[in-house]
């Protein structure tokens, strides 16, 4: 039993013992030890994908009912690593320059994406908030890691005051739930709404503080306010992450909770999500319409998204599952490939602060800029692009759910959010070059070969997505379908 959960959770072991090599090389030796963590990291990811591929997937318990690794928790895995794979590769390129240059760094990526890979595998309230706070406390540090910077400083203070309100309303629920059922067992749960005649109101009450604490961790509304502030005062390679693999492992726990403990209270949690996620649309895309600063706008478009993927879980299916696990998907890498085109300007000389500092790029950087048009239309929903498809998929399980009126509000808020997309593409095509804001630096491809190379890739596979998706639907589908298996 011991050896068959050893080769279960094979990505997991990979991913802790080389954080822990990693941990010790960064205190016993000191000097020139960056480059060699941050390829070492790469490798390491790049194993823990390779033995997540070759995973066969089981709903047989694992370590004492606590973790499961099944269809679902695969893809999900899956997701997060290559996404992970892709930032680590694209990032090396940018670390020295933005500040991020402790070996440290790459030591936390590491511990938050094996407390990723835990939420997402979790079959108890135990294992979940394990995982949880071994991924929340990594970036809670890597928030604040520039310790000399004001701002940042400030950042990590507020993300980590508010994740703390939103653990103790979590665990708050948790008791609601324990008391109520006598378990903390995902099974358990289930098994105990299938068989009781009348729910009591103590386990709605912590059905709705647990997922009131969980969506904090995908900045929807009311816990969204961390966001503009850690997107502004953190560096940009740490929100690339931040905006990005923590979001996707984030959802995935939040279904996983939705759909095997609660399933049976599907009828009151719907309309709770349905809230959530109009609300979180609404307060995302107004925010954007105000700001000036880049990065606090591109805080706020993510807010808006979230609010787009919960709308898929309110069909309660597979096929609404699905939809969201392809929007959530679509928006990572999108957002990734966009933050990597603002670190290649700015490690070309140029700080890119506010949105008008990006005035004339078409003119100096025609490949950078075009590849932002075009993620920029993606995020706008703008046919035939991926985010389009992204959308579509949403509005057509928010429709399954007979909930017109919010696919209504849905469609509202993409029209009002392409307002200050076009905005940001008319400032980078058609804008003049301000003067002493950006000039020409030749030669910096020779040492972004990395991030070049991540961001053709991700817009390669933008493009096939639309081309090909029954490609990734299938497999999407299947995992989704894994969730509703006994």
């Amino acid at each position: 039993m011991v050896i068959q959960d050893i080769l279960a959770l094979l990505p997991e072991l990979i991913i802790f013992v080389g954080a822990m090599i990693l941990l010790m090389l960064t205190v016993f030796v000191k000097q020139g030890v960056l480059r060699a963590v941050t390829i070492t990291t790469i490798a390491i990811l790049l194993v823990a994908l390779i033995a997540t591929i070759f995973a066969e997937p089981s709903k047989i318990p694992l370590l004492y009912n606590q973790i499961v690794n099944d269809s679902f928790a695969r893809l999900s895995k899956l997701i997060v690593l290559s996404v992970s794979v892709l930032l680590a590769i694209s990032n090396h390129d940018f670390l020295k320059k933005d500040g991020v240059d402790a070996p440290e760094y790459s030591v936390l990526i590491l511990l938050s994406i094996l407390g990723m890979m835990v939420m997402v595998s979790a079959t108890s309230f135990l294992s979940l908030f394990m995982g949880l706070e071994l991924q929340s406390l990594s970036l809670y540090v890597m928030t604040a890691i520039r310790r000399d910077d004001t701002k940042c400083s400030e950042a990590g203070v507020k993300y980590f005051l508010l994740g703390s309100l939103a653990t103790g309303i979590m665990l708050y629920g948790m008791t609601f739930i324990y008391g109520t059922v006598g378990n903390i067992g995902f099974g358990e749960i289930k098994v105990f709404l299938k068989t009781i005649d009348s729910v009591p109101m103590a386990f709605y009450l912590g059905m709705g503080l647990v997922i009131a604490g969980t969506v904090f961790k995908i900045s929807a509304v009311p816990f969204h306010m961390w966001a503009p502030d850690v997107y502004e005062g953190a560096p940009t390679t740490i929100v690339s992450f931040f905006a990005s693999v923590p979001k996707v492992a984030a959802f995935c726990m939040i279904t996983r909770l939705l759909v095997e403990p609660m399933l049976g209270a599907y009828t009151h949690w719907r309309y709770m999500i349905a809230v959530l996620a109009v609300i979180t649309m609404i307060v995302g895309v107004f925010g954007a319409l105000n700001q000036h600063n880049i990065k606090r706008l591109l805080a706020y478009s993510s807010i808006m998204n979230m609010g787009y993927a919960l709308l898929g879980l309110l069909s309660g299916d597979a096929y609404g599952i699905e939809a969201s696990l392809i929007y959530i998907a679509v928006y990572a890498v999108s957002v990734l490939a966009f933050f990597i085109c603002l670190l290649l300007v700015s490690r070309r000389g140029h700080q890119i602060q506010n949105i008008t500092d990006l005035s004339g790029l078409f003119r100096l950087y025609p490949q950078v800029a075009a590849a932002m048009v075009f993620l920029l239309f993606s995020f706008a929903g703008v046919p035939p692009l991926s985010g389009f498809l992204g959308k579509l998929y949403v509005f057509k399980a928010v429709l399954h759910a007979d909930m017109i009126g919010v696919a209504m509000i849905g469609v509202c808020a993409s029209v009002l959010a392409a307002a200050y997309y076009l905005y940001v593409i008319k400032v980078i095509v058609i804008d003049e070059l301000k003067p002493g804001s950006l000039r020409f630096v030749g030669g910096g491809e020779k040492t972004e070969t990395g991030a070049l190379f991540v961001t053709g890739l991700i817009i390669g596979g933008l493009t096939w997505f639309f081309v090909k998706p029954e490609f990734f639907l299938k497999s999407i589908l299947t995992a989704s379908q894994g969730l509703f298996l006994q």
